[in-house]
């Protein structure tokens, strides 16, 4: 009795399969492979491709080697090619003590290293223009990207980008929890619930509603870094937050309750939690604090995360939320 069959990025099956079934889940698979149900939800799929001709892959490989000689990293950094957590998880450099002081909440590519779990090549994310389309390395593999698709999330992107005056910005080295403290205390339009977790009926974990909420209704998430994996994390914390307001008035009692605490006046913003919101009344912000890049905003986010925007975008606007996207400057 099979459990677990595999291949090479072709196919991934789990699930109970006697041998002699085989032939017939083969049969099914491949009907499956050939048809078009993926496109009504997943069409973009089709403007990405596994870069596979052995000439090309040794080309982006000796461009990147060259940029990388160059110290030109503007669109390169490193990644953990696998999901973790990133709760639970900090990295070491050779040299360092495993003392919690030196420890960082995320590689970078100025510490180029020799990890024992991964090598360096598989943790480089990568981005490389040609004439053709867009070129993307990621978890070692090389992807095509055509390029007026790439044109075009780079467009829908633009859309989202909103100024908002009362975030302040950022100072060098300050990370992401005491920017919210002092944006919070700084302004008597933010209420600050970082971390002030809350659970929804039946929950077994609880979610963080936002970093910061203000006067202008927003539910604001706050991320340091212009990094695809630390910007999908950013952008699935705004998904979750805003569907379970939605959907669940615990949840809704509870999160207001945490900003009566600390801001009455904002409080009542968040109406009769017995009541569903009208959720065009509240917008969901992501807030990415990043330094001075030769790249144009919000041209600097890596194209996976303007991918991953956009489809957040879109998710959250069909429930009814508006959507933005800020850039919170980094001053020396």
């Amino acid at each position: 009795m099979a459990r677990r069959l595999t291949g090479r990025d072709a196919l991934s099956f789990i699930g109970p399969l006697a041998f002699s079934d085989l032939g017939r889940k083969c049969e099914s698979l491949l009907v499956q492979y050939g048809g078009a149900q993926y496109k009504e939800q997943f069409s973009w799929v089709d403007n990405i491709r596994m870069v596979r001709d052995g000439k090309t892959f040794g080309e982006l490989n000796e461009k990147l080697v060259h940029q990388l000689n160059n110290r030109d990293t503007g669109k390169i950094h490193l990644a953990p090619p696998e999901v973790i957590d990133w709760e639970t998880v900090s990295f070491l450099y050779p040299g360092q003590a495993s003392r919690p002081d030196e420890a960082h909440p995320d590689l970078h590519e100025d510490g180029f290293f020799h990890p024992e779990r991964w090598s360096i090549y598989n943790c480089l994310v990568a981005e490389l223009a040609k004439t053709d389309a867009l070129y993307i390395l990621s978890a070692g593999q090389w992807f095509k990207i055509e390029k007026t698709f790439a044109a075009q999330i780079l467009e829908n992107t633009k859309t989202l980008v909103r100024e908002i005056d009362h975030l302040p910005a950022a100072q060098a080295g300050e990370d992401e929890g005491t920017y919210n403290t002092n944006a919070a205390n700084a302004s008597k339009n933010l209420v600050l619930l970082d971390r002030d977790n809350k659970k929804a009926k039946g929950a077994r974990t609880a979610i963080e509603p936002c970093d910061l909420f203000s006067n202008s209704c927003q539910f604001i998430h706050v991320k340091r870094k212009l990094r695809s994996s630390s910007l999908s994390h950013l952008f699935a914390q705004g998904v979750v937050s805003a569907e379970t307001f939605l959907s669940d008035e615990k949840f809704r009692k509870d999160v207001k309750k945490a900003v009566e605490k600390k801001n009455p006046a904002l409080a009542q913003l968040l109406g009769n939690p017995k009541d569903r919101p009208d959720p065009n009344q509240y917008e969901v912000v992501f807030a990415v604090i990043a330094p001075p890049t030769k790249e144009k905003w919000p041209q600097a986010l890596p194209f996976f995360s303007q991918l991953n925007l956009d489809r957040t975008a879109t998710r959250l606007k069909l429930l009814g939320f508006r959507v933005a996207l800020h850039r919170i400057d980094e001053r020396a």
